[in-house]
């Protein structure tokens, strides 16, 4: 009995695979297995990598084809074998695998993508079932040949390769991709102004704090206005391409005609273009950073009108790859303080080839991470406003203006030290949710760009309080945008409270930057941090206070003087207002006053002209 039921279990045991297409088959799954640990574990922005995705991509088709022409005969006959656990084990891996194959030919037509990002766990997840089926059937049929004893000492070897390998491979790619992104400050700043940035005998851009790794110089085309225009190719990010062609990064250099006449003008008092490059860091990158700024701008502007690629660095402004192509920021003491690198792959993405062209923008759409972590660092979503510290927070130091260091603009301190970043001690509030300079700046727009996150992205227009640039280069969408912002509710105006002059003189009262008899300005913030002076008329005026006025109603006769306290609060700011120093960020406020017959007895601001000057 025992001979016939051994010849009968092999009668149903199925042909020994064999042949060159089961060898082609398993050779194919063996290389395919190999390629997919590598991709699972890493993200390499490198073309070893893009050359492992197409390789993925190839062998993938062949595997797929070659199981329909090799696999599912094998399967049909297998699933006739004994013992029963087999076939179950074989059911099980079959499935999994043509879930496997056939989302793995979708993302081959849609891509990665964050919208698809769906399919690729399906896809990842069916393949790692399909493989934990196939070594359950390999165990059932080693089980049926082998003592139960040694298959578990090897599975067991197997795990604990497994266990000390994978983790090992992701702690490595953690450590040496994320290092980078931790912004600390040092524990002491520079002794002395030549020592900032690096140094000026470490850094070529000195003064400006802007690096580069090597300090090596970088590419022309890798700031141009088409390097940027490129991210908007095969639908990436044509929204965020779209926002930031109007936006005021855009508008930063010499497409900016009131920037422009700065520098020149400041090239031409000092002399030398040596200072110039304090402002050149953070402006012109595609002029400072490539060696071009040696040559005034006056004289490159004359040389633009004939040689266009002299135009097109100094229209770039500032690009995507300026901020996206940091790899660091040392510290938040700012002026300029990224460091940059050159990605090998930008020479991929401008190829003069189009077939070089498309298929890096394909394997960048199949699988787009390590674009993400080439061009998204921890930084650029974690410490948003420390990244934002390297270009909004500046001072004037002896390299600059061989005078003596003080505070330029700074909107990183002044927001640090608010209550809207829960961080200010002396902040007499503190808002229900806390705030980073994105979330007023970079707020969320719906889009379908393929980088979209639930269907919306951070807008690149960074609207902020300049009105003019979007209305000068005839840019309504940008217009509207910045006037969205400063109507939410971000500032108020009050007329709150009129104070009658008594008869009684007080002793005068000196007071820091007298004006005169023109209208009180007081700048309620942080004036360590901005610089700011109170300014006022330098004598004490006893004085009768009414207020509120919109409540009280005071009338007002003739012969008496009065004046009127006027109120500009911030509501919606995480900084104080305005930004920056008074001398270089103004605020016009028009005051009028007519009485009972409307006629103008008190007009100040007024801009004649009917506000044309």
């Amino acid at each position: 009995m025992a001979e016939i039921a051994v010849s009968s279990a092999s009668a149903v045991r199925p042909r020994a695979c064999s042949g060159r297409w089961t060898r082609w088959w398993l050779w194919a799954f063996a290389l395919l297995l190999i390629n997919s640990a590598y991709l699972f574990v890493t993200n390499a922005a490198s073309i070893f990598y893009l050359l492992n995705v197409a390789f993925h991509l190839a062998v993938g088709v062949a595997f797929a084809g070659l199981a329909l022409f090799v696999g599912l005969p094998y399967f049909v006959r297998a699933m006739g074998s004994r013992p029963v656990a087999m076939q179950r084990w074989l059911f099980l891996a079959g499935a999994f695998a043509a879930i496997g194959i056939g989302s793995g030919l979708l993302l081959a037509w849609t891509g990665s993508t964050r919208p698809m990002q769906w399919l690729l766990r399906t896809h990842i997840a069916a393949c790692l079932l399909c493989l934990a089926a196939v070594g359950g059937y390999l165990r059932a049929a080693f089980l049926a040949h082998a003592p139960e004893g040694r298959w578990w000492r090897i599975t067991r070897l197997l795990w604990q390769l497994g266990a000390l390998l994978v983790p090992g491979f992701f702690l490595l790619g953690f450590a040496s991709t994320h290092s980078r992104d931790v912004i600390r400050n040092p524990v002491l700043p520079p002794l002395d102004p030549w020592q900032e940035g690096g140094g000026r005998e470490r850094n070529r851009f000195f003064p400006s704090s802007v690096r580069t790794v090597g300090n090596r110089l970088m590419p022309e085309d890798f700031f141009t206005e088409e390097s940027s225009l490129s991210c908007g190719e095969a639908g990436c990010h044509p929204d965020i391409v779209r926002q930031w062609y109007e936006s005021a990064h855009h508008f930063s250099s010499f497409n900016n005609q009131f920037y422009r006449k700065s520098i020149e003008y400041m090239q031409e008092v000092q002399g030398s273009v040596e200072g110039s490059k304090w402002c050149a860091g953070c402006h012109d990158p595609a002029v400072f950073l490539t060696g071009n700024w040696e040559t005034p701008i006056v004289e490159q502007m004359k040389q633009a009108e004939t040689d266009p690629r002299v135009m097109k660095r100094l229209t770039a402004g500032l690009g995507c790859n300026m901020c996206h192509a940091a790899v660091h920021v040392p510290d938040t003491m700012g002026q300029g303080g990224l460091v940059l690198e050159y990605p090998e792959l930008h020479r991929l993405a401008v190829s003069p080839n189009p077939l070089v062209k498309q298929a890096h923008n394909y394997l960048t759409v199949l699988d787009p991470g390590p674009h993400r972590q080439l061009f998204l660092k921890g930084f650029h979503r974690q410490s948003t406003a420390e990244f934002c510290s390297a270009c909004h927070k500046v001072h004037l130091d002896k390299p600059f203006n061989h005078y003596r260091w003080f505070r330029g603009f700074n909107e990183y301190d002044a927001w640090q030290q608010s209550g809207v970043s829960g961080q200010g001690v002396r902040a007499f509030y503190y808002p229900q949710q806390y705030k980073k300079c994105v979330d007023c700046h970079m707020p969320l727009v719906r889009s379908n760009d393929r980088g979209n996150k639930n269907g919306f992205v951070r807008s690149h227009r960074f609207p902020a309080a300049n009105t003019a640039l979007p209305f000068v280069n005839n840019h309504p969408e940008q217009l509207e945008a910045t006037k969205r912002m400063l109507t939410n509710n971000v500032l108020s105006i009050d007329i709150f409270a009129l104070r009658r002059r008594l008869d009684r003189p007080a002793p005068a009262r000196p007071r820091a930057g007298t004006m005169g008899s023109a209208p009180e300005v007081r700048a309620a913030g942080l004036s360590d941090v901005e610089g700011m002076i109170s300014s006022g008329t330098g004598t004490a005026i006893p004085s009768e206070l009414t207020a509120p006025i919109d409540v009280v109603k005071p009338v007002v006769r003739r012969g008496e003087t009065v004046s009127i306290d006027v109120v500009v609060r911030t509501r919606g700011v995480g900084h104080v207002f305005p930004g920056g120093t008074m001398d270089a960020f103004d605020v016009w406020v028009e005051f009028k006053a007519v009485d009972d017959r409307g006629r103008v007895i008190y007009w100040s601001g007024y801009v004649q002209d009917n506000g044309k000057g």
